[in-house]
């Protein structure tokens, strides 16, 4: 997305393909695609794409602030509690963003012992039951999104454009975006050094 975004040469392009990604993020939003959605919405919040000021000046109003809900969706705040809200009110079938299981089953592996110490009085070692409780939780959750589908069909066409694209360097876009809007410099202050 991100490179897709910074690829057009004039700014008018470049919003005109922004346009059309914040489109496809509300198609995603809609049939509750979590996981395009997400990746979509990272590609364009990230700072080569999110600093193009000239670019986002033509972009429609009302996909900008679809961007806006966007932002607020999957704020980080509160562990994602927007997100979180989102995806669990969410009609199947849906794609969930996978990250957030894996998050949440990093979090309770850190978080928590498997194996409980012995008490003072001399009891041994206890497996903690709630830790594993809380992943199968986990794992139930991410498996009734599985049982579910979506009756969609490939499109060749579309399959082929998606191919096409390479993954890009981190300082291979900052320089594209900066080579498309050149930072402004702040110019240089006269006078001496003491």
């Amino acid at each position: 997305v991100t490179y897709a975004v910074l690829a057009p040469l004039t700014c008018e392009s470049r919003a005109r393909v922004l346009e059309h990604w914040l489109r496809i993020a509300g198609e995603c939003h809609g049939m509750n695609n979590f996981s395009s959605l997400y990746s979509i919405f990272c590609g364009i919040n990230s700072t080569p794409v999110y600093r193009l000021k000239k670019t986002w000046a033509l972009v429609n109003v009302s996909l900008v602030e679809l961007f806006e809900v966007f932002s607020v969706l999957f704020a980080p705040q509160k562990n994602s509690i927007n997100f979180r809200n989102s995806l669990n009110s969410a009609i199947l079938p849906a794609i969930p963003h996978v990250g957030m299981f894996l998050s949440d089953l990093t979090f309770n592996e850190d978080g928590n012992a498997t194996v409980l110490p012995c008490t003072e009085s001399g009891f041994p070692k206890k497996i903690n039951v709630m830790k594993l409780c809380k992943v199968a939780g986990i794992i139930e959750r991410a498996e009734e999104f599985q049982a579910a589908e979506y009756c969609f069909h490939p499109v060749e066409g579309l399959s082929k454009y998606i191919g096409q694209f390479r993954e890009h360097e981190r300082d291979e876009l900052y320089d594209l975006s900066y080579l498309r809007e050149p930072k402004k410099s702040a110019g240089r202050k006269k006078g001496r050094i003491v």
